[in-house]
């Protein structure tokens, strides 16, 4: 089971503490300001170390500060934070000087020869800069943020701007200061610094104090520490104008000042570790995640390893390692029992090619849940390919137990009828049995022959069970052999052809050929087409036979013109044939090398070309009639034979089969048969032709009912192409 990650501790707590944080810093910065204004406000030792020691950690801390406000600025792009980084940054500016001017640190009388009285003008703007730019970013809108690149530009102008007026404020007042007014008298500040100056700079501290404790969080956790630190500045101006200068109470005040710049940059370093606990957690949630998403993928290969993944069964490769496990576990046994069943669906690939794949997965998928339903727990069903299912039956009693299993599967897959997508369909299975040990002592062995037996329940018609029988394996290698060597008689042309005379029944004299295929094998003689046409259309090797054939019939036929002799040239023409789409160009040229006359050429087509109601073969057939090729319908009767063949396709003869023709004039059910077909023929404008024509009385009869040609026996058999010119010559009738 995979596990989930676990939920973490809101991140926010710490935030949420900060308010009482900063009520506790401050609670606890205010008494002592108290205590050290009252106590300490008298003058005191000189220690100028000490003040430089505190300024230049001022100056420090709030440039840093403004370089941490102008990096949310660029971040985030709110101008509340400029003006946050202008207001450290004017402070840190307004420090410098006041550090380097103050007399008594660097010199007498400061760097630049300043005295207090310039020093203190520097002190007042740098509190009274800050408070101000404060309150500008207490007051500016939450929502104002800088949508382009054009404002920005100009709100960095505007910052550039602020610490430019800063360093302007410091010149002029290194000029002017001992010009100004007096604002503080030896050791203590003037009425005016004391009465008007400092409750200013107190008041628009308590401004600012007010605007951001009244914002609606513009800023997540720095509002609190900037609520701190104006408090410290506040703290510090208010000390620094109530006590004398250089007193505890002063020195208290320069204190504050330094925690007043440096609580943003301790702000600042505590939302970075927050900021990295919060990565942190979200790196260790993220990892659970990951091991949690790599565990299920490895469960899902793992499951797709072994499973077949439209039906869920096991998939071949799995099946096959289980059923190799059984027989090898099997083979140690005193009384050793197995048996596997191949099961195929009859025609179901008709059904995916006419209705799609998608409805032939979702029958199959119905297929396999009937299969297992039917089966025991110690079964093994998988889905080995396609429409093919193997159960694996480890253990069984008798062979009757066996034969009750197959009939149980094949009912199930049988009814009820099969419902995809609101259409019905009824299928059948057939099944191929093998045994262990008895038809096989290894997995690939008893796969073949249950595979084999499989192919027998097929060709038996479907819907029955097969098992094993070492004769199937003689007839599959005969099978085998025979396939084989056709091929080899492909490749090398190994035909030849014979021809069977057509005779004018009226007349008597020979109307032309049938053009008739014979196999020349070394090994087994003169194959007539019966045994090998079947056997080539099902190897894909009928298209490359006919193709001969009419290659050899036409040369023939023109080796006849030659002499003298023409003939008129029948040639059968396989349903294979006339569905490959170069049949036609084929026969043309093959008429236009040898100059033969397409009127010379006629075409046997069986029944079967009619029943498949082909576009494909009727536009082939069409196409050679427009060009002057006759078209035969060969065995007609021995099929569905329908009239709308007649009437669909471009027939010009129609040849009637010789088992109608055997029986006659003795059958009366044949004679009727054979009457009826010649008048229908004729009256539609066909030639009727009548083969296995055997007997004087048939010939005869035949004759009777005005047959326009015959074809048997009685006048020749098939016999070579050189026999055939003497033949004509001596014949009679």
């Amino acid at each position: 089971m995979v596990e989930s990650p676990q939920p973490k501790a809101p991140l926010d707590v710490a935030t949420r503490s900060l308010p009482r944080v900063a009520l506790a810093i401050v609670a606890g910065l205010t008494p002592i300001a108290v205590l050290a204004a009252t106590l300490g406000r008298e003058p005191a030792i000189r220690v100028p170390s000490f003040l430089a020691s505190f300024v230049g950690a001022i100056v420090v801390t709030e440039l840093i500060s403004s370089y941490v406000f102008a990096g949310y600025y660029q971040t985030r792009r709110d101008l509340r934070y400029l003006f946050l980084a202008s207001a450290y940054a004017c402070s840190g500016c307004l420090a410098v000087p006041y550090f380097l001017t103050f007399p008594g640190i660097f010199a007498p009388l400061g760097l630049f020869g300043a005295t207090e009285q310039t020093a203190l003008y520097l002190w007042l703007s740098w509190h009274a800069f800050f408070p101000l730019l404060i309150l500008a970013s207490a007051v500016t809108p939450p929502r104002m943020a800088i949508a382009t690149e054009r404002l920005a530009l100009w709100s960095l102008a505007a910052y550039a701007l602020a610490i430019g007026l800063a360093a302007v404020a410091t010149l002029t007042l290194l000029r002017i200061g001992p010009a100004l007014p007096v604002l503080v008298s030896g050791s203590t500040f003037t009425a005016v610094t004391r009465h008007v100056i400092a409750p200013c700079i107190c008041a628009l501290s308590a401004l600012a104090l007010t605007a951001l404790l009244r914002s609606r969080k513009p800023y997540p956790a720095m509002t609190v520490w900037i609520v701190v630190s104006l408090t410290a500045s506040c703290l510090d101006t208010a000390m620094g104008l109530l006590s004398a200068r250089y007193s505890y109470g002063w020195y208290a005040g320069e204190l504050f000042g330094v925690i007043s710049s440096s609580i943003i940059l301790a702000a600042y370093v505590f939302e970075m570790r927050q900021l990295q606990a919060k990565l942190s957690d979200e790196t260790d949630e993220l990892r659970l995640i990951n091991e949690s998403e790599r565990r299920e993928s490895q469960e899902r290969l793992r499951y797709l390893a072994y499973h077949d993944h439209l039906t869920g069964l096991l998939n071949r490769t799995r099946w096959r390692d289980l059923f190799r496990f059984r027989i090898e576990s099997h083979s140690g046994a005193s009384d050793p029992s197995a048996a596997v069943f191949l099961v195929n669906l009859d025609g179901f690939r008709d059904v995916n090619d006419r209705l799609g794949e998608a409805f032939g997965d979702a029958l199959l998928i119905q297929v396999s849940r009937r299969i297992e339903q039917t089966l025991g727990s110690q079964t093994v069903l998988g889905r080995l390919n396609g429409d093919e299912f193997a159960i694996l039956a480890p253990a069984y009693e008798s062979a009757q137990e066996l034969d009750a299993m197959a009939h149980r599967i094949l009912d199930a897959i049988m009814l009820p009828p099969y419902v995809v997508s609101e259409r019905e369909i009824d299928l059948t299975g057939s099944i191929g049995l093998a045994r262990f040990p008895e038809h096989g002592g290894t997995t690939e062995i008893l796969l073949q022959h249950a595979d084999i037996a499989l192919c027998h329940a097929k060709q038996a018609g479907g819907n029955r069970l097969r098992e094993y029988d070492a004769r199937m394996s003689e007839e599959i290698e005969r099978e085998r052999k025979f396939r084989d060597a056709l091929l080899r008689a492909v490749r090398r042309s190994d035909f030849v052809m014979h021809y069977q005379p057509l005779v004018d029944l009226k007349s008597g004299r020979m109307q032309g050929v049938e053009a008739l295929v014979r196999w020349t094998d070394p090994d087994l003689g003169l194959i007539p087409p019966a045994e090998f046409i079947p056997v080539a259309e099902e190897s894909g090797l009928m298209e490359a036979i006919g193709r001969w054939t009419i290659e050899a019939a036409v040369a023939q036929a023109r080796v006849w013109n030659d002499l003298g002799c023409p003939l008129r040239m029948s040639i059968n023409a396989s349903v294979v044939q006339l569905q490959d789409h170069r049949f036609f160009d084929h026969l043309h040229g093959v008429l236009r090398l040898n100059d033969v006359a397409p009127a010379q050429i006629e075409l046997e087509v069986t029944e079967t070309a009619a029943i498949m109601n082909s576009k494909d073969i009727t536009d082939v057939l069409s196409r050679c009639r427009a060009r002057g090729i006759s078209i035969a319908l060969d065995d007609y009767g021995t099929h569905y034979s329908s009239l709308t063949y007649l009437r669909r396709l471009p027939i010009d003869t129609i040849k009637i089969d010789q088992s109608f023709v055997k029986e006659v004039p003795t059958s009366g059910s044949d004679s009727a048969i054979i009457r009826s077909v010649i008048a229908l023929g004729h009256d539609l404008g066909k030639a009727i032709v009548a083969e296995g024509i055997e007997t004087p009385d048939q010939l005869a009869w035949l004759r009777t009912t005005a047959c326009d040609i015959g074809q048997g026996y009685l006048f020749a058999r098939p016999m070579p192409p050189n026999e055939i010119t003497p033949w004509k010559r001596k014949q009679t009738v």
